[in-house]
């Protein structure tokens, strides 16, 4: 084997409902729906999202550099709509992973001092709740893509690779600053 462990986790039956920590053992991933509601603390690991409601009504909390990946599970082309709200902690990097032919999206508010990685050669859809995280946007891989006018953060500065896109999608946007 490669060394990652893959935990797939129903978190009703879980003794997790105040907090899910997944650390930096391997991949944890939620491939139910479910009614979590405590906090979901990322210390370094990697959380995959199989589901919309993997998460249940749980307030994600970066505290070390950690990695979502979002949908495309075991494969998958599946997608999925992330209603929660996430925490940068101070200058956190927080990867948003989507991988190829993989369109999902984030609804929920992204705040804090830290920063958001996207890699990954599928597209992420900023929607819903403006994200207002005050750190760096580094787009490395696939599009981001917003929702509607002003769902990128005012305040950070979006970074842009080779080979990625930041996608307007014909909306106005306002930036703390631009590199392409």
């Amino acid at each position: 084997g490669n060394g990652v462990l893959y935990e797939n986790v129903d978190a009703p039956d879980t003794p997790w409902h105040e907090s899910a920590q997944p650390s930096g053992i391997g991949p944890t991933t939620y491939n139910f729906a479910n009614g979590f509601s405590g906090t979901t603390e990322m210390n370094g690991g990697t959380l995959g999202l199989a589901n919309d409601g993997s998460l249940g009504t749980s307030v994600g909390q970066a505290n070390e550099a950690s990695t979502i990946i979002y949908g495309g599970h075991n494969g998958s082309t599946t997608g999925v709509t992330i209603d929660n709200a996430i925490v940068l902690g101070t200058d956190v990097p927080l990867t948003l992973q989507t991988n190829k032919d993989v369109t999902s999206t984030q609804t929920g508010a992204i705040s804090g001092d830290g920063s958001i990685i996207k890699t990954g050669t599928g597209d992420l859809i900023f929607d819903g709740d403006q994200k207002i995280y005050t750190g760096e946007t580094i787009v490395e891989a696939g599009r981001l893509i917003a929702g509607h006018a002003n769902v990128f953060s005012p305040f950070a500065t979006q970074n842009i690779r080779p080979g990625a896109t930041l996608d307007l999608n014909g909306t106005d946007q306002t930036v703390g600053s631009l590199i392409n």
